[in-house]
């Protein structure tokens, strides 16, 4: 056998090559118990006011916070039905949209993005059909 390591993992390098270095293969680094002991003693992060907002004001949709901004979901079907984004320097926020034609989030307004208020995005996202889910038409309600 010709080995050279003690565990005999790594095999000999070749005469004809001696400058040849194989590594040696070992775990995955984010299964590693120094990991583990990090991540378990990583601080809390600090609890998000705004988020703690919007959820009193939209009680009726689920709050997910991600990339900068707010996702309303519904709670029934899960889907998402808003977004908002603060605007910088100001407590008003973005409100959004989901276009199936351009599928992603648009500003909702008739010339862009408007800064509003959590009672005024409430209120929009109340009364607009775009923002309402899709409800199950009665052919999946038979099939499921």
């Amino acid at each position: 056998m010709d080995v050279c390591h003690p565990i005999g993992r790594i095999d000999f390098a070749p005469r004809d090559n001696p400058l040849w270095l194989r590594q040696i293969e070992s775990g995955s680094r984010q299964f590693s118990p120094r990991n583990l002991i990090f991540d378990i003693l990583a601080p809390m992060a600090a609890p998000d006011p705004i988020l703690g907002q919007i959820a009193a004001r939209f009680d009726h949709l689920d709050v997910v916070k991600n990339r900068g901004g707010y996702t309303l979901c519904d709670r029934q079907s899960e889907q998402k039905v808003a977004r908002l984004r603060p605007c910088p320097d100001s407590d008003g926020f973005e409100l959004f949209y989901w276009s199936l034609t351009h599928e992603r989030w648009r500003p909702f307004g008739p010339l862009g993005p408007m800064e509003l208020t959590l009672d005024e995005a409430r209120e929009i996202t109340g009364n607009e059909s775009i923002f309402q889910p899709p409800r199950r038409s009665w052919i999946s309600r038979i099939f499921s």
